[in-house]
């Protein structure tokens, strides 16, 4: 999901972190990322949020789970990363993820994403 307003400063951290935990997300970890970080996340020459069955990695890989996040926003983001008590199994594996839930804002704070995934 991806909303954008003229209004700088609309999606504060405050806000995102006390909706996400009013519905059962509990905050995990945060992450920032510059521009030059930020553009080098593309899948088949398509702007994405590198998640995949194994998690989220600002590693890219050939991964094609990445082709169903794709990416709306550009520059230095903040990422927040939840715990939704759904998990993530990775395909033909025991292996899961807990920490599947992410809010991405840019610096702003006027764009933001969320990005869930679960299930194998």
């Amino acid at each position: 999901m991806y909303w954008k307003t003229e209004k700088i400063n609309t999606f504060d951290s405050k806000t995102i972190i006390g909706f996400a935990i009013k519905n059962g997300w509990k905050l995990i970890d945060s992450l920032a990322f510059n521009q030059n970080q930020v553009s080098k996340w593309t899948y088949d020459n398509t702007p994405i949020f590198p998640l995949s069955h194994t998690g989220f990695s600002d590693t890219i890989t050939n991964n094609s789970t990445y082709k169903h996040f794709p990416r709306w926003i550009n520059g230095q983001i903040k990422i927040y990363k939840f715990k939704t008590g759904w998990v993530a199994i990775e395909p033909g594996t025991d292996n899961s993820i807990e920490g599947n839930g992410f809010v991405v804002v840019n610096e702003n704070e006027n764009e933001m994403s969320v990005y869930h995934l679960w299930g194998e």
